[in-house]
């Protein structure tokens, strides 16, 4: 039995699986919120109902051929600033210990001023 298609009846197409991405698309946009509260950029999902009609021989449309596309968009992920230092030879270098300053020293060090050594 044929009936009117309403945006409702998404879940009974194709066995469940536009829906299915659908709340795929849903689930991500709001783990991501979760996961990330701090940010305080819009998630968006986004379902476009792509349309091809499909003409007969008189050029009349009887027929079309519908592809449901579920997409998620979700803000950029960043780190927090670091502070590398920069070598003659193009290395970048890094102090494990702190993050925010490769310059800083540790207690270990024996001249306390000495910028940290770089490891091989």
């Amino acid at each position: 039995m044929l009936k009117q298609f309403k945006v409702r009846d998404i879940g009974e197409l194709d066995d469940g699986r536009p829906a299915a991405m659908v709340d795929k698309a849903l689930r991500s946009a709001i783990e991501d919120c979760s996961n990330r509260p701090g940010v305080g950029k819009a998630r968006k999902v986004a379902v476009i109902f792509e349309i091809i009609p499909q003409c007969g021989e008189n050029g009349v449309c009887s027929d079309v051929d519908i592809e449901i596309v579920s997409s998620a968009v979700l803000p950029k992920s960043r780190s927090k600033t670091l502070n590398m230092g920069v070598r003659p030879n193009g290395q970048m270098v890094f102090n494990p210990g702190s993050d925010d300053n490769h310059k800083q020293g540790t207690l270990d060090q024996s001249d306390g001023m000495a910028e940290p050594k770089l490891e091989e």
